[in-house]
């Protein structure tokens, strides 16, 4: 049972809206009002379309790892705000949520009060380190106020375009908007006019590939990327930490709903990708995993307004059109309504779609995608997780 001082904190987050608001004005004044916190910690700063949660989980544990106290600040969450404020492990208890959103200012949106509850936090538990993912673009996004000791960029895709731009040359430009002077970096491969966005914009790339035999605690061929980007981020910031602990920290690295298997009997597969440069990497992924079997696989899958549905549905289309579609809606309000994504996915042409249900036929290999909101919602069907009464808007 969660607290009533807990519940009406996240209640007046929720109230303080969610809709990005693409500048660092009010994020400066409402630091400012609190002492600057985010002053009082050293910083990893991560961007990027697809990956960046990932990356920043890789670098969080190898950190831990060398015995480091890090703070880690992620979003979305997948049951409980409370996720998105972490340290060693350990999300941000109620009593701390609670007291930190009494003392901010009136002002800011949801993301941008949380960011700054954070960062008090970080502060104010005196971490060695913190880890901070972007929470959408990098420019004018509330995070890039922090001067870090070095900044990654994960790989770009289309996504957002609401707010980021049509095409990957916008879309890049303001994920490099993290780039500093001075600020050592690193990115993983991109398309190559990707690539001389950020070498204009940022200088050289420090990103290196790890070793090929190091085992990763995250599944997936895609994760070596995500975690050569964490090792390149954490070694150009100059941060010291030895090859034990780097390999023992990919090793021991964990992020629910990244590819992740969940069950096996039925085999169920989580993965959030909710894009179609994540979809294609997810499928690329699965065919490489499953070969044939996937074709004969249920696809589960929920989204949210603004992400490109109808090219989503497309890609799963080309793996196969007999694939089973189970579709869903979260409890978010921006979620895309189970009757409007059945006729989208039966639009692209396929013929088994439904909404979906409880049941999980135990012959059949299970993939729940899309929304990471939705994926949290059906993976806590399998493995409980503390859950919010009401999920946050972004």
């Amino acid at each position: 049972m969660q607290s009533e001082d807990y519940l009406t904190a996240l209640r007046q987050l929720l109230d303080a809206g969610s809709n990005p608001k693409m500048g660092l004005e009010c994020m400066r004044l409402l630091l400012s009002r609190v002492g600057n916190p985010h002053r009082g910690f050293s910083s990893l700063h991560v961007a990027g379309t697809n990956g960046k949660g990932s990356t920043c989980a890789f670098a969080f544990s190898i950190l831990r790892e060398q015995g480091y106290k890090v703070g880690l600040y992620t979003s979305p969450h997948l049951a409980c705000a409370r996720e998105r404020i972490a340290m060693n492990g350990c999300m941000i208890s109620e009593a701390d949520f609670a007291r930190l959103q009494a003392i901010l200012p009136q002002g800011g949106t949801f993301f941008e009060r949380l960011t700054v509850m954070a960062f008090l936090y970080f502060a104010e538990q005196k971490v060695d380190m913190a880890v901070i993912e972007v929470g959408l673009g990098g420019r004018l996004d509330a995070t890039n106020v922090l001067t870090p000791l070095a900044v990654g960029i994960s790989r770009i895709g289309l996504d957002h375009q609401e707010w980021l731009g049509d095409n990957l040359l916008e879309i890049a430009a303001e994920k490099a908007g993290i780039l500093k002077p001075g600020v050592p970096a690193c990115w993983s491969p991109q398309e190559p006019e990707v690539d001389a966005v950020f070498c204009r914009m940022g200088g050289s790339n420090a990103y290196q590939s790890i070793e090929p035999s190091w085992e990763l605690g995250l599944k997936g061929s895609f994760q070596s990327q995500n975690a050569s980007l964490a090792v390149s981020l954490i070694r150009s910031a100059g941060i010291d930490v030895s090859s034990r602990a780097i390999q023992d920290g990919l090793r021991k690295t964990r992020w629910p709903c990244r590819y992740e298997w969940i069950s096996e009997n039925p085999k169920v597969l989580i993965d959030g990708a909710h894009n179609p440069d994540g979809t294609q990497t997810l499928i690329d992924s699965l065919r490489e995993d499953l070969g044939d079997s996937l074709s004969e696989a249920v696809l589960w899958i929920g989204c949210t307004q603004g992400h490109s549905v109808e090219d989503i549905a497309a890609l799963w289309y080309e793996v196969s059109p007999k694939l089973s579609v189970r579709v869903g809606q979260s409890r978010v309000p921006r979620a895309v309504p189970a009757a409007e994504l059945r006729a989208l996915f039966q639009q692209v042409g396929f013929q088994d779609v439904c909404e979906a249900t409880e049941t999980f036929e135990s012959d059949r290999i299970h993939i729940i995608t899309g929304s990471l909101y939705w994926s949290g919602e059906v993976r806590n069907r399998f493995v409980p997780m503390i859950q919010d009464p009401f999920l946050g808007f972004y």
